[in-house]
């Protein structure tokens, strides 16, 4: 009998040692050093510095840019909604390829922005969901996805059920809308909702939280660039204006700025501009500007279309204000897109940022080119 109250009172004095006693006891986030601590409530938005030097290769871009912690690891691929200047966009300008595609409705088109980094980037969105034709991309750079849920309600059963049992939602290692949207600024404005948003430091400890794969299997990139110091210049024509009815609410209107020696992206006659660098007046402009032209298929039943991936099609190539005509393929899901020239020959972009615009082959008789 001592010696059990002998032990209970060691075990009351060890519990009073190491804080036993009744006290409420809160959840508290996995701890980290102190770049990516939780250090204050809006955690969520904000930057981690890098302070590894930009010196290696960028296989989204073909330049020497990329910080040297970043070489081997997968990119991010992040749907951002564009509907109107109501809802403007955030880190655009940070992205290395933008493909822009309209995936259901008619009155909105999804950039769909690949970074090779988003350490440095304050603010990104507004987030969209990963609509299912978007999943063509996915083979070609083997992204980290940063959306909020799948959307593949208006596309033929086969072709969402094709590319879903390649990319399963686990597989695609995608975060979920809580992980990643500040729910502070996701409140109405109006009569519609304002866009949700993330950061690179958000998006990072979210991706250590849930333990996602970090490196890349493979080059994370189909595109293929010209030599360092090498300049292309197509021999289709000059380009310094393109110009082409992107869906039935807007054009696109891409033009050419020979002090940066990019194509800017204009939209309601003025420049789209990055919100995120609205102080700096950062143009979203690219290297390179790819237009493919796609064949359709409607949906039955439904007022929508799915682009045919499968059949391939015509296009064009963009760069140095001129321009040239080329084919595209992208023979199965899993497939990289293949773009030749029109002699068969493999096509090879200028290093810098691309611009990848997925259009309906019925528009194709309203591309203007001066």
């Amino acid at each position: 009998m001592k010696r059990f109250i002998t032990l209970t009172l060691c075990l009351v004095f060890l519990c009073s040692l190491s804080g036993c006693t009744k006290k409420e006891i809160k959840e508290s986030p996995p701890a980290y050093d102190a770049v990516y601590a939780y250090t204050t409530p809006d955690y969520m938005m904000g930057t981690i510095p890098v302070t590894a030097a930009k010196t290696a290769y960028n296989p989204l871009t073909g330049e020497s840019n990329l910080a040297t912690d970043r070489v081997g690891k997968r990119p991010y691929m992040i749907p951002i909604g564009f509907s109107d200047t109501r809802n403007p966009t955030f880190g655009l300008s940070s992205a290395d390829v933008i493909v822009e595609m309209q995936p259901q409705f008619p009155n909105e088109s999804i950039l769909l922005g690949f970074f090779s980094d988003i350490r440095e980037i304050s603010k990104i969105g507004g987030l969209r969901e990963l609509a299912v034709p978007l999943l063509e991309f996915v083979p070609s750079f083997d992204p980290i996805v940063v959306s909020f849920w799948l959307s593949g309600f208006a596309y033929s059963s086969d072709y969402s059920d094709e590319l879903l049992a390649q990319y399963p939602t686990d597989a695609l290692e995608a975060f979920t809308c809580r992980d990643l949207v500040d729910e502070a600024i996701s409140g109405q404005t109006g009569p519609a909702p304002a866009p949700m948003n993330t950061s690179g430091k958000r998006i990072v400890v979210e991706q250590r939280i849930h333990e996602i794969r970090d490196e890349t299997k493979g080059t994370p990139s189909f595109l293929s660039f010209a030599k360092t110091g090498l300049q292309i210049t197509p021999a289709g024509g000059v380009a310094t204006s393109v110009q082409f009815q992107f869906s039935e609410q807007w054009g696109s209107d891409l033009r050419y700025d020979t002090a940066s020696n990019c194509y800017q992206r204009y939209h309601n006659g003025a420049p789209m501009t990055d919100a995120a660098t609205a102080e700096q007046q950062t143009t979203i402009a690219f290297k390179n500007v790819l237009i493919l032209f796609c064949s359709e298929k409607q949906t039955e039943g439904l007022d929508l279309y799915a682009f045919d991936f499968r059949a391939g099609g015509d296009g064009y190539y963009f760069t140095n204000g001129h321009y040239e005509l080329i084919q595209w393929q992208k023979p199965s899901v899993t497939d990289d897109f293949i773009f030749t020239k029109k002699d068969g020959a493999p096509l090879v972009l200028n290093p810098g940022k691309t611009m990848i615009s997925v259009a309906r082959d019925s528009n194709i008789d309203t591309l203007q080119i001066q």
